[in-house]
């Protein structure tokens, strides 16, 4: 049995994030991307991955369509802690929705795995830079 993904909002309020045929014509009819015209066209995929990655009001209206509230509801409950883990749970439901035959599976749970990997790598990064820069500024 497949795991549904979830987030925490501000009010403690956990979503289940879960694609269901149905959910995936909310998300159609709300942002124009069928995700099972994926299967057909790829690029389809890629580019989802890339707006959840730089498109905030994309995120909020496709997680909106999924739970069947308003963008606008998900937003007043939520940080950039709860945005990150809501985007984080739209992604992954997505790898969830295909099948596990699906030649879009395991590209699709490599794609994440590596942007998971590339986002620690990053954030260990800039934390290493802020602490250096704190401790200059101490100093100082």
């Amino acid at each position: 049995m497949r795991q549904t993904q979830t987030f925490t909002d501000l009010a403690g309020k956990t979503h289940a994030v879960k694609i269901t045929m149905a959910a995936r014509r909310r998300v159609r009819d709300a942002t124009e991307i069928d995700l099972l015209r994926a299967v057909e066209r790829p690029e389809i995929l890629s580019d989802v991955l890339t707006r959840i990655t730089e498109d905030d009001e994309f995120v909020v209206t496709a997680l909106g369509a999924i739970l069947g509230v308003t963008p606008e509801s998900i937003e007043a409950e939520a940080d950039a802690t709860v945005y990150a883990e809501a985007s984080t749970a739209l992604v992954e439901a997505i790898v969830d929705f295909f099948p596990d035959s699906s030649p879009l599976k395991k590209p699709l749970r490599l794609a994440v795995e590596s942007s998971t990997i590339l986002t620690e790598s990053r954030a260990a990064i800039i934390e290493a830079t802020l602490m250096q820069a704190i401790g200059t500024a101490s100093s100082a």
